[in-house]
């Protein structure tokens, strides 16, 4: 009988330079929520423990706080929301003179409102924030729903508080790593010039954990596309989020602007709008909030760059968190792309390799339909009624879109009941599953990136057969397998535990 596994040390050894944080150390750990151990002050030696892993607690690094609805108001809850001292050249008076404009040339348009509410928000000075945020509530409040009363009779205002202890620990990571580069940088701090970023390591690849949480929270926001249920802005201290209290069209049919009519949309897909109540949406954010603190949490806990022999590895960490912010922005390109369905299947297939990347998930095992099905019964079964109504409505199509591609395998000389036939690397028939030749077939598809002439390897003949014996219609709910594997690790982000640590 095998012994079980030891335990997990939520503790890494690290040498800290002397100078971070200008020399405060201690401070350092304090704004990155990280409990430090001295070891050796002598050798800059420590053991390094996130405060959470520290306290066996919860992590707090988002909360959700009700601002206003239409019954109460509570604008002093946005202090959290700080501009930290961020330059613009954005004025109050500019944000109006654009409010004014939309105004006269698009009265009562709800998107022309988001724009400004967006704008003005994400710009006004601490001190007017408040008034900007009142503004906004009071303009989407007074859209009229054909003259029978307001459109929104239950729209609501939160605020999520995102604390700066992720951004931190992944500065921690740039740091290591550079140093890992630069050994002397250990004991010597780098020269900078005045306003150039000392640990700037693509920084700017990582810029919506410290500002706009575009990769983070915008999955959330777009979880019912093409209908919409939110508005948000971002500042430096969280994001404010407007909850129409219902869903709503997010596109238009037909173009909105000349651009659009050159883009190959096909016909509008998704559905009917879900019919949603304001507390099931109020649930979905609060629930979203909370597993985004689990969430980063295990992204940002240095305990899980471990290699075997019991060293942290920076790379890792910075590789990892690089990766999980492009692979949240690429699905919020999915959800908000509802013009160019060729764009949205590139992209959904560009999500699909960074998952495979991160060892999430095989490219051809989230191209399977049985996998997809069991993790979208997994979440039906693990998430709370209310939250799943709002946040599986994408999921489901991901999943049916899977099996309607199946249907697509049409060649009589090939397609048998639920197989197809297809030569191995050796030139003899093999018989595959109608699932995982649905797989392969995607992967021919993905790899057409570079033209359909394929390479001339021992599997070229079994990807012209694919070819041959499919119509080429990929259903545009292919395109949403990266958001059903992006909302179980969201979910689940106890398993990565076990997915984060250096591959051997």
């Amino acid at each position: 009988m095998s012994s079980p596994p030891s335990p997990r040390s939520t503790r890494v050894d690290l040498r800290l330079p002397g100078w971070l944080w200008g020399s405060d150390v201690k401070t350092f750990a304090s704004e990155a929520h990280l409990h430090l151990h001295p070891v050796d002050a002598s050798k800059l030696q420590w053991q390094v423990e996130t405060d959470e892993n520290y306290r066996r607690g919860t992590p707090q690094l988002y909360r959700l706080d009700r601002v206003a609805d239409a019954g109460r108001a509570n604008w002093g809850a946005l202090a959290t929301l700080t501009d930290a001292g961020l330059s613009h050249g954005v004025t109050p008076a500019m944000v109006q003179a654009e409010a004014g404009r939309l105004a006269k040339t698009r009265p009562g348009d709800i998107a022309a409102i988001g724009y400004v509410l967006r704008l003005a928000l994400s710009t006004a000075p601490d001190a007017h924030l408040q008034d900007a945020a009142r503004e906004a509530f009071e303009a989407i409040g007074g859209i009229p729903l054909e003259d029978t009363g307001p459109a929104f009779p239950d729209l609501s205002v939160f605020a999520v508080a995102c604390d700066r202890a992720p951004s931190m620990r992944a500065l921690l990571a740039r740091t290591l790593l550079r140093i890992e580069d630069e050994p002397g940088l250990l004991t010597s701090r780098p020269g900078a010039r005045p306003g150039e970023l000392q640990f700037a390591s693509q920084w700017h690849l990582q810029s919506d954990l410290a500002l706009t949480r575009d990769a983070y929270f915008g999955p959330l926001l777009l979880c019912l596309s093409p209908a919409v249920w939110a508005l948000s802005a971002s500042r430096v201290g969280g994001l404010a989020i407007y909850s129409l209290g219902r869903a709503m069209t997010g596109r238009l049919s037909e173009a909105s602007e000349l651009l659009q009519l050159f883009l190959h949309s096909g016909a509008p897909t998704g559905g009917a709008i879900p019919q949603l109540t304001a507390a099931q949406l109020e649930a979905a954010l609060t629930w979203w909030t909370e597993r985004m603190n689990l969430f980063l949490s295990e992204v940002t806990d240095l305990a899980n760059y471990v290699d075997r022999a019991g060293s942290y590895q920076p790379r890792r960490q910075f590789e990892v968190l690089l990766s999980v912010e492009q692979l949240g922005r690429r699905i919020q390109s999915i959800l908000g792309n509802q013009r160019d369905r060729g764009t949205r299947l590139d992209t959904a297939f560009t999500a699909l390799d960074m998952l495979d990347a991160l060892s999430f998930i095989r490219f051809e095992q989230a191209c399977t339909h049985a996998r997809a099905k069991g993790t979208l019964n997994r979440l039906e079964q693990d998430l709370p009624g209310d939250v799943a109504d709002v946040l599986l409505v994408n999921a489901r199509r991901a999943v049916d879109g899977l099996r309607q591609c199946q249907d697509g395998f049409f060649s009589p000389a090939r397609v048998g009941a639920g197989t197809v036939r297809v030569p191995d690397k050796r030139g003899r028939e093999q018989t595959l599953s109608i699932e995982n030749a649905t797989a392969q077939y995607l992967r021919v598809v993905r790899n057409a990136h570079h033209g359909f002439t394929g390479k001339a390897d021992a599997g070229r003949p079994r990807d012209n057969a694919l070819l041959l014996a499919h119509d080429g219609d990929v259903p545009d709910g292919v395109s949403l397998l990266p958001y059903l594997y992006w909302l179980d690790l969201v979910a689940h982000p106890e398993a990565l535990r076990r997915l984060l640590p250096p591959r051997q």
